[in-house]
This record gives structure tokens, C-alpha cells and sequence, in this order.
């Protein structure tokens, strides 16, 4: 029979043996993830409560730039820490002391060796040996580049917040991803009811004429790497907004972003309206006033002068030829105050009042037609010139945007007047899905010979259209 107290020794033997090779295996697990830390760049502690040693484990014989023994213990680790954040280290230090906690961790900066200033953020977790804390083991990174880097995004966020124009983020299916502070302003919703749901909620046209809007928008930007103009949107109330847009893509890795900015401008349009209103009324009365006060007068000193005139001649004075000179003149005079009552009538096309009766121009065809119209005219190009040009171009101009509204049912219209290659030129874009009709580019051809003018025009497969008129600006 085998001796039960020598196999009890043997299994207690073999017991023992497992029990060491185990732990064997775990040092050597422990060693291998140290090792991989370190290597990383993770500066490996442990922390010593009693005594305030502090053994550290790196991959180089130095903490940032200060020997290993400069923080061998807790006072000379605190020591290097930026004097604003030592009392945010000792309150975290004290925390970990006071309770059992588990893994904690704490962003903080230090002046490194060199003089510069790192962001280090510590990892770890304090053991506990009869009720008391007994030391704290973990780690230290750095994570300079990372903290700039958020201080940037903090920044370019409060940039965004600041500033007066609505901003919109929004995702490759018209998600959108974030507003701005000005958004919520403008149109009534908060961030929290407009991210996530489709940017159509702020639009003012029908779905169909929405969808074909942003799809003209997008191939503009794909085309052109941006896209401006003047829209119709609403408020979360109902009431209409006139809103000038910007929109561009955003590539971020493999997503596609859209970045867009939102202006509302319904005051302003409704203001020019009110000044165009004003001008035209007081245009009226002074044209009224020429032509009823100061003509009616002047037409009858005409006739008095004539009717003097001729009983001269039949007295054979000899005054009677002055007599007719002065009905002469004054019949002049007032077939030139009736030429100017009707310039007055009407805007008379001449330098800087081209930019003024553009505007209106527009103001009157967008209520007409009820469609956004929107337009620039370039401050150089006033002075250049002259008269019977600007004329040319009010008149071409308006016959552009008879064209866009004749077909193709446009929701936006944008009228420029700019350069092009050392000419001028007059271009209508819109979102328009129709090829312009024959008749009306044959009126405006026509016009265009007096400015010895090419004019062209531009279905896009991918939508909307421009019609360019271009000619020599001498």
C-alpha cells in the first residue's frame, strides 16, 4: 500500500510547482506588458505612499527632458508641473487617497526640460493594504499634440459661435451634423430638433422644387468648388425668410461633408423695396412737377412771346425778330423740361445709377414671378461705361430673365455683371431644366449687336443653366 502521508507531500510538492510556474508565467506577462508600454512611450509608475518614492519604468533614462531621479519622488514630480495646475494634481492625489477608488485618470501640463511646455495625462490605480492606502500604480503619456489639437477645434468652435453668418454641417444625404448659436436664431429651432433630420427643413419650396434645387446646387459645387446665391426658406413659425447662401464640400477621409453658410437678408430686400418705392414716388412728383408746373409755365410764355412776336411784325417794330428768338428758345425749353420729366419718369442709366436700377430690376421680377432673384454688379465696371452701354445692358438684362422664366420653371435666379478675359460680361446662372427658348435668345441676340456682343448659353447634364452675354467694355 503507498504511503498516504508520502503522496499528501508529493501533492502538496506538485501543487507548489504549478503554483510557481504560474506565477512565472504571469511575471513574465507583467514584464512583457511594461516592456510594451515603455516602448510606446508611457512612462510606468509606482507610487509609493508611505515613503513618497516613486519608482519609474521607461523605455529612456529620462522624464521629458528631466533626469529619472529629479522625480524619484512625489515633491519633485510636482515640482515640474505648471504651478496653475499643481492644485488640481494635489486634489486628485488627495482624492485617490481618501476612498478606494477605481482606475482614475488626470490631464495636467509640465515644463519639460528644454523650458517647453507638455500636456501629460496619468492613468492609474491606488492598492489598499489593511485599510490604508499602500501604493499607486499606473501611467503616464503624453498627449502634447492632442491637447493642441483640441485647443485648435475649442477655438475654431467658438470662431463659429462668434460669428454673425448662420453655419450648417451636414452629411452626403443631407443630414444635418451642426449648427451654429446664429442658426437657432434665425430660424427658431433648437440644435437638438435639427440635428439629424434632412436640411429641407429649412426650405420654403415645394419638396420636387427642393430636391432639384439641391442637386443644381451640388453640381455647381462639384463644378465651380463653390456655390452662392439667394434662396426662399422659412422660419419654424411658417413666416418666409430671404436667405444668401454659400455652400461647399468638405472631404474628410472617405465622408463627404457639406459646409454651408446662412444669411437671412429678408430686411434688407424688404428695405431696398421700401427705398425703391420711395425713389419712384419721388421721381413721380418731381417729374409731375416738371412736366405740369414748370412745362405748363413755360409753354405759356411761349406762346405769349409768339403771339408778341408776330403783333411786333405786323407793326413793323423792329423788335420783333428778338421777340421770336425768345419764343424760339423758350419752345426749346420746354421740349427739354418734357425729355427730362420722362429720364426722371423712369431711371435714368448713367455710371453709379446702373447698380440702383439693377437692384430694382430684380426687386420687380421677383415679385412679379415670385422666384428669388439675386444679382452683383461689379463696382469697376460702372465707371467704364458709358450711358447708352449701361443702357443696352438694363435692357438686356431684363430680356435674361423674360428667357429664364419663359421655361423651365427656375426657383432661383442670379444676374452678375463683371469680367471675363478683359470683356465684360452680363451672366444669368439659374436652376432652371429647360433649354432657353429660341424666341427670346433671338431678341437678346439681337440686342446684343449694338455692344458688338457674343452671346451663349449652357444646358448642364448635371443641371441648371447660364446664359452669358459678352462684349468689349470700350
Amino acid at each position: 500500500m503507498p504511503d498516504r502521508a508520502a503522496m499528501a507531500v508529493s501533492r502538496e510538492a506538485l501543487d507548489d510547482a504549478r503554483r510557481e510556474a504560474v506565477l512565472a508565467d504571469d511575471a513574465r506577462l507583467v514584464e512583457l506588458y511594461e516592456s510594451s508600454l515603455a516602448a510606446s512611450g508611457a512612462k510606468l509608475y509606482c507610487h509609493e505612499i508611505g515613503s513618497a518614492n516613486i519608482v519609474w519604468r521607461s523605455a529612456t533614462p529620462e522624464f521629458f527632458g528631466h533626469p529619472l531621479e529629479t522625480v524619484s519622488r512625489l515633491a519633485g514630480w510636482r515640482a515640474i508641473v505648471v504651478p496653475d495646475d499643481r492644485g488640481r494634481l494635489d486634489a486628485w492625489i488627495a482624492e485617490a487617497n481618501s476612498q478606494e477608488l477605481g482606475p482614475t485618470r488626470l490631464t495636467y501640463r509640465i515644463t519639460a526640460g528644454d523650458g517647453s511646455i507638455c500636456w501629460l495625462e496619468s492613468h492609474g490605480q491606488l492598492q489598499w493594504r489593511d485599510g490604508r492606502p499602500w501604493r499607486a500604480l499606473g501611467f503616464v503619456i503624453d498627449v502634447t499634440q492632442r491637447a493642441v489639437l483640441e485647443q485648435e477645434l475649442l477655438l475654431h468652435s467658438k470662431i463659429i459661435e462668434a460669428i454673425a453668418d448662420g453655419v450648417t454641417l451636414s452629411s452626403g444625404d443631407g443630414k444635418i451634423l451642426m449648427v451654429n448659436r446664429e442658426i437657432e436664431r434665425a430660424y427658431g429651432w433648437s440644435r437638438d430638433e435639427l440635428v439629424g433630420q434632412s436640411t429641407r427643413v429649412f426650405s420654403g419650396l415645394k419638396a420636387p422644387d427642393h430636391d432639384r434645387l439641391r442637386d443644381y446646387v451640388r453640381a455647381v459645387v462639384a463644378r465651380d468648388g463653390m456655390w452662392k446665391g439667394e434662396t426662399r426658406e422659412r422660419h419654424r413659425d411658417g413666416t418666409v425668410l430671404r436667405v444668401r447662401r454659400t455652400l461647399s464640400l468638405l472631404q474628410h477621409g472617405s465622408e463627404q461633408l457639406w459646409v454651408g453658410t446662412r444669411t437671412d437678408v429678408t430686411q434688407l430686400r424688404q428695405l431696398e423695396r421700401q427705398i425703391l418705392l420711395a425713389s419712384e414716388q419721388e421721381q413721380q412728383r418731381v417729374a409731375s412737377g416738371l412736366h405740369e408746373e414748370l412745362g405748363q409755365k413755360l409753354t405759356g410764355a411761349s406762346l405769349v412771346a409768339t403771339k408778341v412776336a408776330r403783333e411786333a411784325r405786323e407793326r413793323d417794330d423792329g423788335s420783333h425778330t428778338q421777340l421770336a428768338n425768345l419764343a424760339a428758345l423758350l419752345s426749346e425749353a420746354v421740349g427739354d423740361c418734357r425729355r427730362l420729366a420722362q429720364q426722371v419718369r423712369g431711371f435714368a442709366l448713367q455710371s453709379a445709377g446702373l447698380e440702383l436700377s439693377f437692384r430694382a430690376l430684380l426687386i420687380r421680377f421677383e415679385s412679379e414671378h415670385d422666384v428669388a432673384c439675386s444679382g452683383f454688379v461689379e463696382p469697376e465696371m460702372v465707371d467704364e461705361l458709358d450711358a447708352e452701354r449701361c443702357r443696352m445692358v438694363y435692357k438686356i438684362a431684363a430680356d435674361m430673365l423674360a428667357a429664364a422664366v419663359a421655361v423651365g420653371a427656375p426657383t432661383m435666379i442670379n444676374v452678375e455683371l463683371g469680367r471675363k478675359a478683359g470683356q465684360a460680361k452680363l451672366c444669368l446662372s439659374d436652376d432652371g431644366i429647360a433649354a432657353f427658348s429660341e424666341d427670346h435668345l433671338r431678341v437678346i441676340r439681337y440686342q446684343a449687336t449694338s455692344l458688338d456682343a457674343n452671346v451663349e448659353t449652357t444646358s448642364h447634364a448635371e443641371g441648371g443653366r447660364t446664359l452669358e452675354c459678352i462684349f468689349p467694355i470700350a
